[in-house]
């Protein structure tokens, strides 16, 4: 139940940030295909990024887009630490407990920044997968 309960304010809130015109709609990609080990780049970076502000974690020494061994055990443990299912793969319900995170460290830095991309960290909203 609390599970539950945290996952629907986790969807609220980022709704209203939807509504707010913080998080633009059309930049939400519900259909973004799932994260998972093996993968790299920008999208791996977001789910990095958004675990660690999330749990107010310094988990990773460096934020690196590699979807390996240390990105797999520590999202598999962000989902047990959320009652989410236990599958090692940023689906739909993991990805919008990443996003959540991704809010946060928008907060703490004081807005959107420049990612080692070269595109905004807003542009996870495009890779990540959600129920927005």
């Amino acid at each position: 139940m609390r599970h539950s309960m945290r996952r629907s304010a986790t969807i609220l809130a980022l709704a209203g940030a939807v509504a707010a015109g913080t998080i633009s709609t059309a930049s939400a990609s519900p259909n973004a295909p799932e994260i998972r080990y093996g993968m790299t780049g920008f999208k791996v970076y977001c789910v990095q990024v958004g675990i660690s502000y999330h749990q107010r974690s310094d988990a990773w020494t460096s934020q690196d887009g590699q979807f390996g061994n240390h990105t797999l055990s520590q999202v598999k443990n962000f989902q047990g630490d959320l009652g989410l299912s236990v599958d090692g793969k940023v689906g739909k319900n993991t990805g919008s407990e990443v996003l959540w995170g991704i809010e946060h460290a928008k907060v703490e830095k004081n807005g959107p920044w420049a990612t080692p991309w070269g595109v905004s960290i807003d542009n996870c909203y495009q890779v990540v997968p959600s129920h927005f």
